[in-house]
């Protein structure tokens, strides 16, 4: 994301450096299952995957208690409560958290304020909740605030990843993409995803 935010005339960045996360089906032509509904959640390929830690840290929030939005319409809405749906705030050290958003009701595994965790540690499965248009996962690193979206985003690396494609377009009245696979595919480590990357990250 690239987005600037103001409060009483000052700029707020929380969310720069945030990403969504979605998943193509193996032909890399669709985000859904074969024959399933935009409007299904279970129809997508991401939805109910499990969320890993993807840093160790502290938990300081969770919240869980909203509804998922049915596919890719909005059934429940959006309030300024709910923007991150269920999500999991987890403190990062040196005064950073680092927040996993849009989760599904329930899919906290006994997860609780307080608890370390630990890297590649399962929290919570992919949903639909908040301010989603479908199944995905947000996630982002920011400081100075232990609210997301009046704080600071900061850049982060993942430690590796394979870049299989590029989607090159999506339409979003039937989930499906147009992507231009490379080459070959390209390995990246300790960087960030370039944007609408078709990726493949190896298992924690």
């Amino acid at each position: 994301f690239n987005a600037v935010f103001f409060r009483d005339g000052q700029p707020f960045t929380g969310l720069a450096y945030a990403f969504d996360s979605i998943q193509t089906n193996a032909a890399r032509k669709s985000i859904l299952k074969s024959g399933g509904s935009i409007y299904n959640n279970e129809a997508y390929c991401n939805f109910g995957q499990p969320i890993v830690a993807a840093t160790p840290g502290v938990v300081v929030s969770i919240v869980d208690r909203f509804e998922n939005q049915q596919g890719h319409r909005k059934s429940v809405p959006i309030t300024a409560e709910n923007l991150a749906g269920n999500h999991v705030m987890v403190d990062i050290g040196d005064g950073h958290y680092a927040l996993y958003a849009h989760c599904q009701r329930g899919s906290f595994a006994g997860l609780k304020v307080g608890e370390t965790i630990n890297v590649g540690q399962p929290i919570a499965k992919i949903g639909n909740s908040g301010n989603s248009d479908g199944p995905h996962l947000h996630f982002e690193i920011f400081k100075e605030s232990l609210d997301p979206l009046w704080s600071t985003g900061v850049p982060f690396v993942l430690e590796e990843f394979t870049v299989l494609a590029k989607a090159e377009s999506a339409d979003m009245d039937t989930m499906s993409v147009t992507s231009r696979d490379l080459d070959k595919p390209v390995i990246h480590r300790s960087a960030m995803p370039e944007d609408d990357s078709i990726i493949n990250i190896a298992h924690l």
